[in-house]
Order: C-alpha cells, then structure tokens, then sequence
C-alpha cells in the first residue's frame, strides 16, 4: 500500500497500510485510511473568498515562564504563545518582511504549508495545528483552550486572503496520557464545525508510521517567536534534522520518553519557539513531530527542539475519528 491521493478523489488524502517488504515498526499493522467522503465532494467546488478577518497577532518580546529545568521532577518549558492583546489590522510593508526570519530560517513559500493551521483563543493567535483529515486537525495537548477557533490556508497573519477558511472547534479530544507537568504525550486532536474546501493552498498531511525512520532533513514551521524576540505576520519555515535519542537524552536528561523525538540544528541553531506549539516537524513529506517543548532561549545548538512523536499515535488517532 502507499499514501496518497484517493482514487476518484482529487486533492483528498488517506494513509493506508505498508505492504509486504516495506520496513517492519511499531505501527507496522496499522490500517489508518480516513474517511474523507462529503469533505472530499466539497474540494471539486470553487473556492469562495471568505470575509472573515483573521484576528490580528500580537507582539511582546518578554516571556514569563521560567528556563527549563534539567531534573525530571520540574515542568519542561512548553511552547505555545503567551496571552496577548490583538492589535489593530494593517497591511505588511516590504521594509518589516525583510526582519522577518524565526531563528535563522526565513518565510515559507505561498503553497508550501497547505496543512498549516493556526489556532486562536480569545483574539489572539495561540498554537499551530496540522490538519491530517478535513475534519481533523492535530496539535499539542498543552494548546487545550476553551472557544479554540481554527484557520486554515493563511501565510500572512495580518492579512485576508483569498484561500483562507475559519472554522470553529467542537470536540476537543487530549490523548488521556497526558502529563501536563513533563509534557508526555503531548497530542490533542481538534474537530473543526465543517470541513475546508480544500485547494492548493488546503490539504491534510499524511503521518509518518515508520518510528525507525531517520530524516538527515526535515523542517519546521509556524508563527512563532523569531530570534530577535518579535512575532513574525508571515508564516516562517526552518531545516533541521533529527537527533539522536542519545544526544537528546544527554541534553535533557531524565525528561526525554519513548513519546518524544528531538530535532535541531546543531551548526546554526534553527529551531522552533513560543507560538510554534502544536505545529508540524515535517520529515519526508510525512507528519513525524509536533512541537512541544524546549531550551529558552530557543535555538541552543546544543539543546534542540523536543516534539510528540506522532508515529506512536497512528492507532489512536483512528480510534477518535471513527468514534466521533
């Protein structure tokens, strides 16, 4: 079996079983093909511009939680954006783009995040999300808020834009082993009112299930803080790449579980930061982490990114969207 598109559905995705000789992993038996059905009739419609605004981002360059610890018994530092007042609309110049680069990466290209998300909480951007079905967006357990309000297909956060849709959040669903305190198992999926019209600029991403595969490149992404401290409008993308489960431990030690990957940038310390919560470490075309949890400041060469292993929860994952 491969992943892919669904016959007689275009622009719709499923994850289906491995086939024979294809590498043996915890998730080797999993058949997670997700039904897509009227969400998938819905993505041959034209898109409709939407009049929705996005509520506006806020910027502050303090943040009031404390360093991470390096004993198991403290809370690591978890990455989702502090609470903020919204500011008023207004259009990106060229001059406050150019500043705009998230821990030595730079702004994503128009199309290639069509499974972004970006979660609001009382008018301000909270976490990023990764829609894995129409219905379905993933993200971090610790970006549980009340009245969450999803948007898919934005790039520039200050700015309507045509692909752009809003949908409300009807059943949260934390995996029930969350640990607030250390951040295991650090997933949450989120059930949108009504699914997108999906286009080149709104599409799932497919999960990686293979636990033993090891990306030298991968890349992260989302709205979170830059390395000068401030909060970029555009999305922002970044390449890193795994680390081992030896160096992650030695980086933090007693704090690292089997739910857990790491990635960083040991040369330029690209990493993820406050605001970047919930959003995908991309490997391989496939959804193998969301951002959980890390080192502040963000972007220590020497302690990278921490990140829900998603390859773990491929079963659960089907288990919540056929039971709701």
């Amino acid at each position: 079996g491969q992943d892919g598109p669904l016959p007689g559905r275009p622009g719709c995705w499923g994850v289906c079983p491995p086939g024979p000789g294809r590498p043996h992993s915890l998730l080797s038996a999993l058949y997670l093909c997700l039904p897509l059905l009227s969400a998938c009739l819905l993505s041959a419609q034209l898109p409709a511009l939407l009049t929705l605004p996005v509520h506006p981002s806020a910027r502050d360059t303090s943040c009031p939680c404390p360093n991470p610890r390096t004993g198991p018994s403290h809370p690591p530092h978890p990455r989702s954006r502090p609470q903020q007042k919204p500011q008023v609309w207004r259009r990106v110049t060229a001059q406050a783009e150019e500043k705009d680069k998230v821990l030595h990466g730079g702004p994503c290209e128009q199309t290639s995040h069509p499974y972004q998300a970006a979660l609001y909480t009382a008018g301000h951007l909270l976490c990023g999300g990764v829609l894995i079905h129409p219905l379905w967006v993933l993200t971090a357990a610790h970006c549980k808020k009340p009245n969450l309000q999803v948007f898919l297909g934005k790039h520039n956060l200050q700015q309507r834009e045509f692909f752009q849709e809003e949908s409300s959040v009807i059943r949260t669903v934390a995996h029930p082993g969350y640990n607030a305190a250390t951040h295991d198992q650090d997933i949450m999926l989120l059930r949108l009112s009504r699914p997108p019209r999906l286009s080149d600029h709104i599409q799932p991403l497919a999960l990686e299930r293979d636990c033993s595969a090891n990306h030298t490149s991968c890349h992260i992404l989302g709205w979170g803080k830059m390395a000068d401290g401030e909060y970029p409008d555009t999305i922002q993308c970044a390449y890193v790449h795994l680390v081992s489960r030896e160096k992650c431990d030695h980086a933090y030690p007693g704090q690292i579980t089997q739910n857990m990957v790491c990635a960083g940038d040991e040369k330029h310390g690209k990493d993820s930061c406050q605001g970047d919560s919930g959003g995908p470490l991309v490997c391989g075309d496939r959804l193998r982490g969301l951002v959980s949890w890390g080192n502040v400041p963000c972007g220590s060469k020497e302690k990278p990114g921490v990140y829900t292993d998603v390859c773990r929860y491929g079963h659960w994952i089907q288990r919540v969207i056929q039971a709701n």
